[in-house]
């Protein structure tokens, strides 16, 4: 005896879908259905994780045969032998329409950067797959009027029609999926309409937001023994809001499709019924009805909103129960809001519930994850994360692009720590010992270039022995093999070399010095996805053409970053982190719908770079708001639950929030329902503000130890320093423990990495240039000293600085003040000559057996045999009083020329000191110098050494800084930040 289910059926939001379907259908069978009648249904639905649910149902309630489940993307169980063409691989198509775009952006220079050619294919091929969906022909472009179009979407139609010439979803050549999902769809039909299904095909759990899959849903329809199930139909809205619902869009009624229940209209105007009289299709009551009326009118279309008035207040009395369960959070900040997401989620599994966070920020979810490991807790990740972003994929994505580049530290330090490098060797201890050594040496200046001859020197040099498996001279020999691999020029060519090129280098990094190896790359789940990647680019690339390596690494990163991976990890059973989309799938204990700001809940629109929203429109293509109103949906869905928490930060890492336009209408109704609205939303909040302050307290320390006093630590004298420049004076008088951190403990600040355009390397600049070009004139200045002047500038800012917009900012300051300075050089060289050019010069004071060094910036010997000593300066000269108490020196320079301190000098008298400040204008300014000066300069310097010999002296952090905002290197170690300048310094007896 067959049974017969036929018809449109919905269950309310709220519901647990996947136990009411399997539980609605064993009702509808009935108790005497014969025992073969489930195993006689075919239940197609909308995802994998809902077939899983669904038999997972199944099984809970007990032995018996299970219906077919069958999955929309995949109905060729229903037409078998149909013998349908395989659909072409998207990637080929991606690929090939990348091809194209290239020769466009070549042609069309400045439509859009070159290496987006890719990124523009997937836009293109995402387009192109909208229109075969909704059944656009390519022809309707024709009629589009381009005359008010800007020009850049003029360009775009002219290239989408002549493109998708070669893409028709009829050529047998190039089929694509929805073309093969038409066709089996048609052969499907055929086959029913002759002979059709005697017992019962159900379609559960989609929404027909797509229009294959509505098309599907209107052919089930016509069998006598055909069912369609929708999720999560709003029961509380008015037959007048369906009618609106069913009539948008027609003639000239406004879309609706942000609306959660639009897409449901549409289903049911195929079946040509009315929403709000839809049978339910189980008996299952919703977890909280009155909370469904709330949510129901808060998100009522916008141009119906004053239904709030009418219909508002009959909410009032319900509200108690509507606001029971809900938890509302909001966080100043998204670390906070995942550590209070993390505390909830850990107190669930305390309780022994079931709990699912459902944001789609995949950002917040990984803060979440991050959080839950302070308690060893694994969430069941549905989406899983982005193969980009995990160990092979980041690998594959550094390597493509250093391809070609350059070779720099920079470059190179990424890759030789990653850690795959050195892994297929068994060498991965000793090889990250040798990176370490080899970047401390060319940070400092050691190593000026990687090239084999500077490398083999620095390997002769280090005598260090790590391993018996690896030896120097191996390892910098592969490190050159590595800097040539990279450094060498990739040409323009085709997939299939850059692709071998590309696990060429892959493979002698991973294997380090003594082996290839590309093995490890493949490990675990993530390695997996990366080498099916890999071989799925592979199987492509003779239809990728010609392209160049940045292209390739742009095309890299893009594949990575849109396949997910899901790495095996024992998660935990009560735990679920799930897409928005499954929120229709189950209803657990307790849900979290995190992330709930406006950009987040609904998502922003994608850029579409080849048709604007009114061209769409106008073609008759499904609007982005449809998104939108399918987010809305699982929104509903998803507050219906038995227990929720909605949770939002109110800033995030640049500026304030706008809360999601859906939790924004509850708060808004709820506080016009008069004080009792505003009493339930101080509750819902005030129950946030638990699990607030429960994370600040997390992150608060169990002992909290008293702040540090400001130091001021005295070493031994023995170990106290012997020689300072005369620019360390300034140190020791102003942050005395500069000198001590520096000259005692040798900590010395490493440079950076990266080389950034600051005032320091602006000296450096103004230095060079100013002494190549003193050297230039030795022997007088020429006529055309500016042209010289300029060309020496020009040439040192281009060797030094490689960032053209700081070098053209440097060219012109230097340059304003080249005439003050050139008019300056004449007067100096009428009765002087420069002899001392960045030389470094030192003075011994056996009195305090102490050793003072210079390096003089310029020294001219006068006519009449005394000097004139000049400093140069990028910025302005030091006022008279910081002359007096802090910089010294030009006075203490002086000293060491009189005292016979530069050898080429002897022993001079010094008649003249200045620096030449390279302001806006020029300045020059004096420094009087006299014998007295000079005998006066040589008590204080030997009063000072004095006052620090003493063993009780510390040397105190920051004594006499010039400003608060100064930033020293070592004020870290000193624990600024603890204390204030205002502080006393505490003596600290160090070494004793």
């Amino acid at each position: 005896m067959s049974t017969h289910i036929s018809g449109l059926y919905a269950d309310p939001c709220g519901v647990n879908f996947s136990h009411a379907l399997v539980t609605g259908l064993k009702q509808r069978l009935g108790p005497d259905a014969a025992p073969d009648a489930l195993a006689r249904v075919t239940l197609i639905l909308p995802s994998p994780r809902m077939r899983k649910r669904v038999n997972e149902v199944f099984s809970e309630q007990g032995p018996s045969l299970k219906p077919k489940l069958l999955l929309t993307s995949d109905l060729s169980a229903l037409a078998p032998g149909a013998g349908l063409p395989q659909a072409t691989d998207p990637l080929v198509a991606q690929l090939q329409l990348s091809q194209t775009i290239r020769h466009l952006l070549q042609l069309q220079q400045g439509f859009a950067p070159h290496n987006v050619a890719f990124d523009m294919a997937l836009s293109l091929h995402k387009l192109l797959s909208d229109m075969q969906e909704d059944r656009v022909p390519l022809a309707a472009m024709r009629d589009l009027e381009t005359a008010e179009l800007a020009h850049h979407w003029q360009q775009s139609l002219r290239f989408i029609e002549i493109i998708g010439q070669y893409l028709d979803p009829q050529s047998p050549e190039h089929p694509t999926e929805h073309a093969r999902f038409e066709a089996l769809l048609k052969t499907i039909k055929n086959r029913w309409q002759s002979a059709p299904p005697k017992h019962p095909i159900i379609l559960a759990g989609s929404t027909g937001s797509r229009g294959p899959i509505l098309r599907l849903m209107e052919l089930i329809l016509t069998l006598p023994q055909g069912a369609v199930v929708l999720p999560g139909l709003d029961r509380d809205l008015p037959a007048g809001i369906w009618s609106r619902l069913m009539a948008a869009g027609q003639a000239d009624k406004p879309a609706l499709d942000t609306h959660p229940q639009a897409m449901l209209a549409r289903v049911a105007m195929i079946a040509d019924q009315t929403p709000a009289t839809l049978p339910q299709w189980s008996t299952s009551r919703p977890a909280n009805p009155a909370r469904n009326r709330l949510v129901s009118l808060a998100l009522r279309p916008a141009p119906v909103t004053n239904a709030w008035r009418q219909e508002g207040p009959v909410l009032i009395s319900s509200l108690d129960e509507a606001f029971t369960g809900i938890t509302l959070i909001e966080a100043a900040s998204p670390r906070d809001e995942a550590t209070a997401i993390a505390l909830c989620l850990r107190a669930s599994v305390a309780q022994g519930q079931t709990v699912a966070l459902i944001c789609p920020d995949r950002t917040l979810t990984r803060q979440v994850t991050a959080a839950l490991d302070r308690w060893q807790i694994k969430p069941d990740d549905s989406a899983g994360r982005p193969l980009g972003l995990s160990l092979p994929g980041r690998f594959l994505r550094l390597v493509a692009h250093a391809r070609g580049q350059e070779p720099s530290l920079e470059m190179l330090l990424p890759l030789l720590k990653h850690p795959l490098t050195a892994t297929g060797g068994n060498l991965r201890a000793p090889h990250l010992h040798l990176t370490r050594a080899l970047e401390r040496d060319v940070r400092r200046g050691r190593i000026l270039t990687l090239n084999a001859a500077d490398l083999a020197a620095w390997g002769a040099q280090t005598s260090w022995v790590f391993s018996d498996d690896l030896k120097i001279t191996d390892w910098t020999h592969w490190v050159t093999r590595l800097v040539d691999g990279f450094g060498r020029p990739v040409p323009e060519t085709n997939l299939e070399c850059h692709l071998q090129d590309h696990l060429a280098l892959c493979a002698l990094l991973i294997g380090g010095p003594n082996s290839v190896n590309i093995v490890p790359l493949w490990d675990n789940a993530a390695g997996l996805e990366a080498q099916a990647m890999m071989v799925a680019l592979e199987a492509a690339s003779p239809s990728g053409g010609v392209m160049r390596a940045r292209e390739y690494a742009t095309l890299i990163g893009v594949l990575g970053q849109n396949r997910p991976v899901r790495e095996q990890v024992t998660a935990h059973p009560l735990v679920r982190f799930l897409p928005t989309i499954e929120a229709r799938i189950e209803t657990v204990d307790r849900i979290i719908l995190a992330g709930l700001n406006e950009g987040i809940w609904p998502a922003q629109d994608a850029p579409d770079p080849w048709l604007s929203r009114q061209m769409r429109q106008a073609l008759g293509l499904h609007s982005p708001d449809r998104e939108i109103g399918l987010t809305a949906h699982n929104f509903q869905q998803a507050i219906a639950g038995p227990e929720v928490f909605l949770t939002r930060s109110k800033r995030d890492e640049e500026a304030e929030t706008v809360p999601s336009r859906w939790l924004s209408r509850i708060v808004n109704l709820t506080q016009g329902l008069g004080s009792e609205g505003k009493t339930a939303l101080e509750t819902i909040r005030s129950r946030g503000e638990v699990w607030l302050r429960l994370s600040q307290q997390l992150d608060q320390p169990k002992v909290i130890r008293p702040p540090e006093p400001r130091p001021a630590p005295a070493p031994p004298t023995e170990a106290r320093p012997k020689q300072l420049a005369v620019t360390q004076i300034e140190t020791l008088i102003r942050d005395p423990y500069a000198i001590y951190a520096s000259k005692i403990l040798n900590l010395y600040p490493l440079p950076p990495l990266h080389q950034t355009p600051d005032a320091r390397l602006r000296g450096v600049v103004l230095h060079e240039a100013l002494e190549t070009f003193t050297r230039l004139t030795a022997d007088g200045l020429p006529e055309e000293a500016m042209d010289l002047f300029s060309q020496v500038i020009v040439t040192t800012l281009a060797r030094t600085v490689p960032w053209p917009a700081m070098r053209r900012l440097w060219q012109a300051k230097m340059l304003n003040a080249a005439p003050w300075f050139l008019e300056q050089e004449v007067k100096r060289r009428s009765n002087a000559k420069p002899v001392v050019l960045e030389t470094q010069g030192a003075l011994s004071l056996p009195e305090r057996d102490f050793t003072l060094t210079a390096r003089a910036d310029r020294i001219d010997l006068v006519d009449d045999g005394t000097v004139a000593i000049y400093d140069y300066k990028t910025g302005k000269a030091p006022s008279p009083d910081v002359q007096t108490a802090f910089n010294k020196q030009l006075p203490l320079e002086a000293l060491i020329v009189s005292g016979g301190g530069y050898q080429d000098l002897g022993q001079r008298q010094v008649s003249h000191a200045a620096y030449l400040s390279f302001t806006q204008t020029g300045q020059e300014v004096s420094v009087p110098i006299s014998p007295d000066t000079l005998t006066q300069q040589r008590d204080g310097l030997l009063k000072l050494l004095m006052e620090y010999s003493a063993p009780n002296r510390g040397y105190a952090a920051r004594r006499a800084v010039a400003d608060r905002g100064f930033s020293g290197d070592y004020d870290h170690l000193a624990r600024y930040g603890e204390w204030e300048d205002t502080q006393y310094a505490k003596t600290i007896q160090v070494g004793q």
